[in-house]
């Protein structure tokens, strides 16, 4: 049965300052992950500063005590900066299983919107497509899914992220969504060895229809060697040229990616 039990201690603040590169406050209602991806940094230092006592305790997701409870207080308090976006979630999956079972993202985004605040929304998980009446018509909110390969590369896919929903089920779900009067993005990080970089940007923006506002793209970091098994040099010279020709799609790099490409002479 998939349950998910109350930490057992609150967070300290429903929504904090964020310190990734491209939004501005996070939040993340739920502690752990079972997705189960290997090269996730969220589990890795929740493990080395002992918050989750291993590996395995992480990938049991707990909800934190009165999570919603101090959302709405904080909302009220009017300690949300209305002009700063929020990211749901930075940590963790707001759509994992049991998430869903519980109707976390639901629940959080209602009180979002009731309250006018900006969001982007993120998961590996099809199941966003249960909100699609919530989210459809929102323009202070936008929603991805989180692609890292293309269909075909399932192999990798199973050996990155054991737990997660196949690509072509969140293709899939992007596709329904893209439907919708819902803003849509996607972050292409990391990207996963043996991926066919032109199959997952043909495949990504067929199933958005196009219909698609931002894609970050990223490598794959704290995994010694693992970048050095893809053709970045190649890998980029495809994404420019997508650029090229979709000018309107806003496209991003990441910082640590940039950095890396640069230390190889790439860019």
């Amino acid at each position: 049965m998939i349950e998910l039990p109350l930490l057992g201690r609150k967070k300290r603040k429903a929504i904090a300052i964020s310190k990734i590169e491209y939004t501005e406050q996070s939040c993340n209602p739920i502690f752990g992950c079972s997705h189960a991806c290997t090269y996730c940094f969220s589990r890795k230092q929740q493990v080395r500063y002992k918050q989750a006592a291993s590996n395995a305790d992480w990938h049991k997701p707990k909800m934190y005590d009165d999570f919603l409870i101090g959302l709405q207080e904080q909302i009220d308090a009017g300690q949300v900066k209305k002009d700063k976006e929020i990211f749901v979630s930075t940590m963790t999956d707001v759509y994992q299983p049991a998430a869903v079972k519980y109707d976390v993202a639901r629940k959080i985004l209602i009180k979002l919107q009731d309250a006018g605040l900006i969001y982007r929304l993120l998961t590996k998980s099809p199941e966003i497509v249960r909100d699609i009446d919530i989210l459809d018509g929102y323009e202070k909110g936008i929603a991805g899914l989180s692609i890292t390969t293309n269909i075909s590369n399932d192999k990798q896919r199973k050996r990155w992220e054991p737990r997660t929903r196949s690509i072509k089920e969140r293709l899939d779900a992007l596709k329904k969504m893209s439907e919708h009067d819902i803003r849509l993005w996607s972050s292409v990080e990391p990207i996963l060895p043996e991926t066919n970089i032109t199959s997952m940007l043909d495949e990504l923006l067929e199933h958005s229809q196009f219909n698609i506002e931002q894609i970050m793209i990223g490598k794959m970091n704290y995994q010694a060697g693992v970048d050095d098994l893809i053709d970045w040099e190649a890998a980029i010279n495809v994404i420019e040229g997508y650029k090229s020709k979709y000018p309107d799609i806003y496209w991003h790099y990441k910082k640590e990616t940039v950095a890396y490409l640069e230390k190889k002479g790439i860019i």
